[in-house]
């Protein structure tokens, strides 16, 4: 088993969280129906903390409805990529453990 059935969820949650928001025939309440996939963009509450000046900034109308402002998507971009870091550095430490505490000339 690989990880690869998750990364297909994640991918399609990401897909499915924002088609209300391209797609203004879609009715309104559709998206709050999707919201919780928002999960996976690490859009976790609707207070934005990181880019406080961007709370009230919005691509279009659409998003505007939806209350997903430009300061929420760069908030979730800088926890994405906080959480890319901490993966990076988890699996830094696991290699180190592995080189330093197995014997050497082992198979």
């Amino acid at each position: 088993m690989t990880l690869l059935p998750l990364w297909t969820l994640i991918d399609y949650m990401q897909l499915a969280s924002f088609l209300p928001l391209f797609n203004f025939t879609f009715i309104p309440y559709m998206y709050d129906a999707l919201k919780p996939f928002l999960v996976s963009h690490l859009i976790l509450t609707n207070k934005v903390y990181f880019f406080t000046e961007f709370e009230n900034e919005y691509f279009n109308d659409n998003w505007e409805k939806y209350w997903l402002s430009v300061g929420k998507l760069g908030q979730a971009l800088v926890l994405i990529m906080f959480t890319g870091g901490i993966l990076l550095f988890a699996n830094l430490v696991c290699f180190l453990a592995y080189h330093c505490f197995t014997p050497k000339g082992g198979k």
